[in-house]
């Protein structure tokens, strides 16, 4: 009996630090929430100069309970299916990446864009970066995967902004924000597979 009780808990134990960094994030997407700092914490073009932190906290702010719901739903869909890809400190440098990214892309290029909140723009990033290194060991779900976002994203781009969610969510998409973060995701991605194919190798034949 105790050793099934060991066991037990080294699996969740197991569970648990695979799944440290949605739940993390989960969890401080929801405290937002809760308390109402969805307003200080938004991309907010007009305020960057003062606060550039809105870059990275607006990903973390959402419209409401439903547009929170709908964002963390995708972002677990995510890791269930490739949350094994990277390790959990490359899991995170892409977050940060994809959501400084994102904030850039809207900064230089969507200068009409006078506020933006939600994850969504960075889980298109983690979905295409994951799709990137899944490639080598599931090469036909990843690609499928990564022609669905694209058309998705093309789909967006040209015709597609009114999106039904933005009823589910009480507001507009930006679909520029999807765009930047799969394209920040897919040059992360990229960056990785590069810098471990320049990587020396330290074993030699003797």
């Amino acid at each position: 009996m105790m050793i099934t009780w060991s066991a037990s808990f080294r699996t969740v134990c197991q569970m648990l630090r695979q799944w440290r960094l949605p739940l993390t994030l989960g969890v401080v997407c929801v405290l937002v929430q809760w308390a109402g700092w969805s307003t200080y914490l938004r991309y907010e073009r007009a305020l960057l100069s003062a606060a550039p932190w809105r870059l990275f906290t607006a990903h973390v702010a959402h419209l409401g309970w439903a547009h929170l719901a709908l964002n963390l739903v995708g972002m677990f869909l995510i890791w269930i299916w490739c949350g094994r890809a990277m390790r959990t400190a490359t899991w995170l440098f892409a977050f940060v990446w994809c959501a400084f990214a994102i904030g850039a892309g809207l900064y230089l290029f969507a200068t009409a864009l006078a506020w933006y909140v939600g994850l969504s723009g960075v889980l298109h990033g983690m979905l295409v970066a994951g799709a990137v290194a899944m490639l080598p060991r599931e090469r036909h779900r990843a690609r499928l995967v990564l022609v669905v976002v694209a058309a998705k994203l093309a789909w967006e781009q040209f015709g597609g902004s009114e999106l039904p969610t933005a009823q589910w969510v009480g507001g507009g998409v930006i679909v520029d924000a999807h765009f930047y973060g799969a394209l920040s995701g897919l040059l992360y991605a990229l960056s990785l597979r590069v810098r471990r194919s320049v990587r020396p190798r330290t074993d030699a034949a003797g």
